[in-house]
């Protein structure tokens, strides 16, 4: 019955689609945002029907639908979450690095790596304007540590 459903409910919203992208076509150069834009919403309420055909052909062959339980939506959230951590850790990474903090042993190696690559880009700025803010002047070895003999005690 699923089958039977997804191939007439396909045919019928396709047939929708093809006839809005047979006028968008039409246009030719003279296409506005606007009609992109609906037809872009038209082949999402397509979408959002064909989700919804096991639900209506359960419900006719008085049965339970067939669904994922959630398994493809809790995926995406996870790796979602997953990547905002990642970011969240490599940016404070980069900012320590910047300001040239040392790695914690306790930081993780998400911002063990930001901190790295932020360290990088302080020494490129370094290179690229001339800024010597790090270390101090070079002074003669004579002047640090005289010689024995100079008559200095």
């Amino acid at each position: 019955l699923i089958t039977i459903l997804t191939i007439l409910a396909a045919a019928l919203l396709l047939q929708i689609v093809q006839s809005y992208a047979t006028q968008t076509a039409a246009l030719g150069a003279a296409i506005v945002t606007t009609d992109a834009l609906n037809m872009i919403l038209v082949a999402a309420l397509v979408f959002l029907v064909l989700r919804q055909v096991p639900s209506l052909a359960s419900g006719l062959a008085s049965g339970i639908a067939l669904s994922t339980f959630g398994a493809v939506s809790g995926l995406m959230n996870w790796g979602l979450g997953a990547t905002k951590r990642t970011g969240y850790d490599l940016g404070r990474g980069v900012i320590d690095g910047m300001r040239r903090e040392p790695i914690s042993r306790w930081d993780s190696m998400r911002r063990g790596a930001g901190n790295l690559a932020g360290r990088g880009l302080a020494n490129v700025y370094d290179r690229v304007t001339g800024n010597k803010a790090r270390g101090g002047t070079v002074v003669p070895r004579d002047q640090v540590m005289p010689r024995a003999g100079s008559g200095r005690a």
